[in-house]
């Protein structure tokens, strides 16, 4: 799915999911460790560089004599090496931004950074097979923004664990008492540990970016984007347990109404998991009275649903965009 909200007069921007519990799988001939560019910059340098230097003396043995060769080799291997160090220290080379004023935003329902093992423990750690094929993903396709729902992530695990921090801003939400309150109704039902959600932008936008307050006992998370012209957009996400409800309703629908009507924003995406599993997007009607009561509550906010495929392996709809201003999107 491809999203396109506004840089200029516009805010060009797309988004691409992957399939509900299923990141692209990436298959590379080295591992990424965690976010530490620099190791597949040191990997390409040791694995290419004798290439190089056999190419340069081949094309050079028959015109220079052996000292000028030799002089000829290592002046290549200090550009590169130059080169190289530039790029390491300026994640700009490596990531130019928005191309064609277009956003690129990467959105995945992770089910988890950290292994299901670890769920419940004060210190986790990541999940090393999953953040390196993410890793791996970001580091060839450099999204603009990466939007993450259930990251089920500790307070214990910093944010440069989980991206560069030099190509990344990171803000998160991660599952607390204030985010996800006990339900009185549905006791048995709570679950502690899991959720959380995550927004992160890359450095090179060079574009005002703060999270807004939203004083909300939900999962829900937004950041507000300041463009060139003065002109803002908010990019939201939200993860909502599918057993929740009334109460949960009214924290999310609270929230929503009181970012779009105080703020008056003509440019709002909300991406994310509500699990509304039954509702029908065509005809905006559910057989479960609180999927319906969402899907009235969005229609109030003037909010359209954009996704249109099944984004679950079962073929359900769980992950669902949100917008006031659609014809920004580019599918």
């Amino acid at each position: 799915m491809l999203l396109n909200a506004l840089m200029e007069d516009y805010l060009p921007m797309y988004l691409e999911t992957t399939p509900h519990n299923h990141i692209t799988p990436l298959r590379l001939p080295y591992v990424l460790h965690r976010s530490h560019n620099s190791h597949f910059l040191k990997r390409t340098i040791q694995q290419d560089s004798p290439l190089i230097h056999n190419y340069k003396s081949l094309y050079l043995k028959n015109f220079l004599s052996p000292p000028i060769q030799s002089f000829s080799s290592l002046a290549l291997f200090i550009l590169i090496l130059i080169f190289l160090l530039i790029a390491i220290t300026n994640s700009s080379l490596l990531n130019p931004g928005p191309v064609n004023d277009k956003l690129s935003i990467f959105y995945q329902n992770v089910q988890g950074l950290i292994p299901f093992t670890d769920l419940s423990k004060k210190h986790p750690r990541l999940d090393q097979t999953k953040m390196s094929e993410i890793h791996a993903y970001v580091h060839i396709n450099h999204p603009d923004v990466i939007v993450f729902n259930e990251t089920w992530l500790k307070s214990s695990i910093l944010d440069e664990e989980i991206l560069n921090s030099n190509e990344y801003r990171i803000f998160r939400l991660d599952r607390t008492e204030m985010s996800h309150p006990s339900d009185l109704n549905h006791p048995s039902k709570f679950r502690k540990n899991g959720g959380g959600v995550l927004i992160a932008l890359s450095t090179s936008l060079q574009l005002v970016c703060n999270q807004i307050e939203l004083k909300c006992k939900a999962e829900l998370l937004a950041i507000e984007l300041v463009l060139n012209d003065g002109s803002k957009v908010v990019i939201s996400t939200c993860y909502r347990v599918g057993t929740l409800g009334h109460e949960n309703l009214d924290e999310i629908t609270n929230a929503l109404k009181k970012l779009l009507r105080k703020k008056r924003l003509k440019k709002f995406f909300l991406i994310g998991d509500f699990n509304l599993r039954n509702a029908n997007w065509e005809n905006n009607k559910s057989s479960i009275h609180i999927e319906q009561a969402f899907l009235n509550e969005f229609a109030n906010l003037g909010l359209l649903q954009c996704i249109r495929a099944p984004t679950h392996v079962k073929g359900n709809m769980l992950d669902i965009l949100l917008t006031n201003s659609d014809k920004h999107i580019l599918d």
